[in-house]
């Protein structure tokens, strides 16, 4: 109990520093596009300017404020003379809770604080309003990170349908009969749940910070994920915690990397439009997974079942135009600000 009170007082004390954070300028573009909450921008961040200065450039006459959650919400709440947009690449929706032993109870009270912290409420004082929270029709669109991972601010419909094919006709070339995990840490158990559950099954190699047993992602790879992963038959790559529509870019580098991905996030349905779940193996945070086990063993077994399984499309048929529908709406939402 004092080490949660402990917690609580740093987790406070951070907030009242973190109020006093400084803006981070992006680029040398006039001070036009600022950060805040943000200890440096990030991919995410960058790719929102470079899609805004794709499709606005100079003609560009409103000043923007780019809002992150790695800091004080109050900081949302401040008035100013620009457009204030958020996005997060981190979940704020409820996650699902497992029993599970490993979960971390300071980790829980962090999260929580989280969420109180950047609530509806406080996110509709934005002009605009990004991540994987759900459209309200208003100032909320749902973006969610994976897209800006894989596709380029300045990305048309044909360079989504090229893109979407090439990960549809990507073959597996794994040659090692293990399973893969890249994480820097469990919080929420259930990737400990997935390790224990395959521990008689399935030989599992520990390349991140979590549990590591190889150096071989930094010594051999340098450090580059998708190469190192396209060794193995199986991907572990469930996401930091299972939440709704709380999908990252994990599955879709297990698809790029030819690895069957293990998975456990978005209620087990993840982006139910546009991945297909013929070749991804969805871990019950519950029960005891007998089918799954069985399966792998299978796929273990018989080279020629594990290839045809992974070789088939991962993506629908429509999983283009939906993809586009989020850039194309997110243009959309831009232009009634920005304009």
């Amino acid at each position: 109990m004092i080490k949660e009170w402990n917690y609580k007082l740093k987790l406070y004390l951070n907030d009242i520093l973190l109020s006093f954070n400084k803006s981070y300028k992006m680029y040398n573009n006039n001070d036009k596009i600022i950060y805040l909450n943000y200890a440096n921008p990030t991919r995410a961040e960058d790719w929102i300017s470079q899609f805004i200065e794709y499709y606005y450039g100079k003609s560009l006459s409103k000043k923007i404020a780019i809002y992150g959650v790695f800091g004080s919400p109050k900081i949302l709440k401040r008035k100013s003379n620009r457009i204030k947009i958020f996005f997060s690449g981190e979940n704020l929706i409820q996650h699902n809770i497992y029993n599970t032993s490993s979960s971390d109870k300071l980790a829980e009270i962090f999260l929580e604080k989280r969420y109180r912290d950047f609530n509806e409420k406080i996110l509709s004082d934005m002009n605009l309003s990004l991540g994987f929270i759900e459209s309200n029709g208003k100032n909320m669109f749902r973006f969610p990170l994976w897209i800006i991972y894989f596709f380029k601010p300045n990305s048309t419909y044909q360079d989504i349908k090229e893109r979407v094919d090439f990960i549809n006709n990507i073959k597996s070339i794994a040659n090692i009969n293990k399973a893969v995990v890249i994480n820097s840490h469990d919080n929420w158990g259930i990737r400990t749940k997935i390790c224990d559950d395959l521990n008689d099954t399935l030989d599992i190699v520990y390349a991140g910070k979590w549990r590591n047993n190889t150096n071989d992602l930094w010594k051999k790879y340098n450090n580059d994920k998708i190469k190192y992963v396209s060794n193995f038959k199986f991907n572990i790559c469930a996401e930091n915690m299972d939440a709704p529509g709380y999908v990252t870019e994990k599955i879709f580098e297990s698809y790029l990397a030819g690895s069957i991905p293990i998975y456990i996030g978005s209620n087990n349905n993840p982006e139910p439009d546009i991945i297909l779940k013929d070749n991804v193996i969805l871990w019950d945070c519950i029960n005891d997974n007998y089918d799954n086990l069985k399966l792998i063993k299978k796929l273990n077994k018989d080279e020629k079942f594990y290839y045809k399984y992974f070789n088939r499309p991962k993506l629908s048929k429509h999983a283009s135009e939906y993809i586009y529908d989020y850039i194309y709406n997110l243009k959309k939402h831009l232009d009634l600000i920005l304009k």
